[in-house]
C-alpha cells in the first residue's frame, strides 16, 4: 500500500499537516475496506457469544438455585402452610410454601426448554 503524504515542516501546526491519503492503488484500499468490514462483523459475533455465554452462566445459577429450593421443600416437613418471604421482580412477597414451589417448579421449566 503506498500512500502519499503531504510534507510537513517542523514549525508547521498539526491541523495545517493533515494526513491527507492519497492511495495510489485502488484494489489495496479494497482490500483493506474489506478486512476492515470483515474484523467488525468477527467483533460483532463475538460479541454476541459473550452475550449467550454469560446468559447462560446465569441461567445456570438460577436453576440451582431452584433446584436447592426445591430439595429443601423436600425435606422439610409442613412446609405447605408456613409464609414465608421471597424476592420476585423487585419487591419482597409473603407467600405460602405451597404457591412458592409452584413458581418454583415454573420458572425450573422454563429455563430447562432454554
Amino acid at each position: 500500500l503506498n500512500l502519499k503524504l503531504p510534507p510537513c515542516s517542523p514549525t508547521s501546526r498539526q491541523a495545517q499537516c493533515s494526513p491527507n491519503v492519497e492511495p495510489q492503488n485502488s484494489e489495496a484500499v479494497g482490500v483493506a475496506i474489506g478486512l476492515h468490514g470483515q474484523l467488525k462483523e468477527a467483533e460483532t459475533i463475538s460479541e454476541q457469544i459473550l452475550q449467550d455465554k454469560n446468559l447462560i452462566l446465569e441461567y445456570q445459577k438460577r436453576m440451582a438455585a431452584n433446584r436447592e429450593l426445591l430439595s429443601k421443600y423436600r425435606r422439610e416437613e409442613g412446609y405447605r402452610d408456613k409464609l414465608y418471604y421471597v424476592y420476585l421482580g423487585g419487591f419482597f412477597v409473603k407467600l405460602p410454601g405451597a404457591k412458592i414451589q409452584s413458581i418454583v417448579k415454573k420458572d425450573q421449566d422454563r429455563l430447562k426448554e432454554w
